[in-house]
């Protein structure tokens, strides 16, 4: 994102992740908890919100907007942890891709329609209608056009569903990326000189 857009379009992934960690990640682990347990949609939503995934996210953005500063030997901790968390999240998508069944058909597509293309039509409509311009949209716009995350085949595995078929999304969205990134750069550059 710095490479396209400048270190302002860190906001723009920033406000992705605290949009996916506070509402699209309750929202899905609550789906996949509702469809195995007998319990109301409420209380899934609520054993979903309590979740690690969703709480620490949340934790950390708040004790950044505080401006609160974590001793030195916690902060030491967990900088080791974001160190390595892009290695270890794709060393386990290599792991979970390698053990599963590859598949190709229409849902496959489908999903990598929505999550390349789809996807980041809608969110340059949508900026573009709340007026947004400049690195901002431009960043917003990026985010829509890279592949599918880790954490999807990461949900998967953990609820036990959909692990096949979110492997092949990942493998079949990643090698589209080649093509939807620098179309999506393409894109960027008409209304973004930068």
């Amino acid at each position: 994102m710095i490479a396209a857009v400048g270190s302002s379009g860190l906001i723009a992934v920033v406000i992705g992740n605290l949009i996916y960690t506070v509402i699209i990640l309750p929202l899905a682990l609550a789906i996949l908890q509702s469809g195995t347990a007998q319990s109301s949609p409420l209380k899934a939503l609520g054993r979903a919100v309590i979740q690690p995934l969703v709480v620490l996210p949340i934790l950390g953005a708040v004790l950044a907007v505080m401006d609160i500063r974590l001793p030195e030997i916690a902060n030491q901790s967990i900088n080791e942890l974001g160190e390595t968390a892009g290695g270890v999240a794709l060393f386990f998508l290599g792991l979970f891709i390698s053990k599963s069944e590859f598949h190709l058909d229409r849902e496959i597509l489908f999903n990598t329609f929505v999550k390349n293309i789809l996807q980041a039509a809608i969110i340059l409509g949508v900026g573009v209608l709340l007026g947004l311009r400049g690195e901002l949209l431009a960043s917003a716009f990026l985010i829509g056009v890279i592949p599918t995350a880790t954490a999807v085949p990461a949900l998967a595995v953990g609820n036990r569903a959909y692990e096949d078929k979110s492997a092949s999304t990942v493998v079949i969205s990643t090698l589209f990326s080649l093509i939807s990134i620098p179309a999506g750069l393409a894109v960027v550059s008409t209304f973004y000189p930068g």
